[in-house]
């Protein structure tokens, strides 16, 4: 039975990992090169108004990661790279800090871990 759950487990990730997710590109701070890496992106847009009135518009995104897809946690500074639905590349910044504590688990068998970040620029 154990080996039935196991192989069901192992064809749903890789459907997953095939059909659910988009590649971006992922920069470590300070490193050299960046690596392409399979993620599924939760999206978040809100508008917050100042004592002067100005409205500043806000954009986070929270890329799902398989933990065998990057094998170091992702630190503050972090950038991640993708191309919009609208044709404009945009990048994106770690925001949460470094460290196991930054980590949140996404699922239960504790391999797909979510990564927070906002908005840098638009190119």
């Amino acid at each position: 039975m154990q080996d039935m759950i196991a192989a069901g487990a192992a064809w749903f990730d890789d459907q997953r990992r095939k059909h659910l997710s988009v590649y971006v590109t992922y920069q470590r701070v300070g490193a050299v090169g960046t690596s392409s890496v399979p993620v599924t992106i939760g999206m978040s847009r809100w508008d917050s108004v100042d004592a002067a009135g100005q409205v500043t518009r806000y954009e986070t995104r929270d890329y799902l990661v398989s933990v065998d897809d990057l094998q170091q946690p992702p630190a503050r500074g972090d950038t991640i790279t993708e191309v919009d639905y609208r044709g404009r590349r945009c990048v994106y910044e770690v925001s949460a800090p470094g460290g196991q504590a930054a980590w949140q688990w996404a699922d239960r068998g504790q391999r797909i871990r979510r990564v927070h970040t906002t908005l840098l620029e638009v190119l």
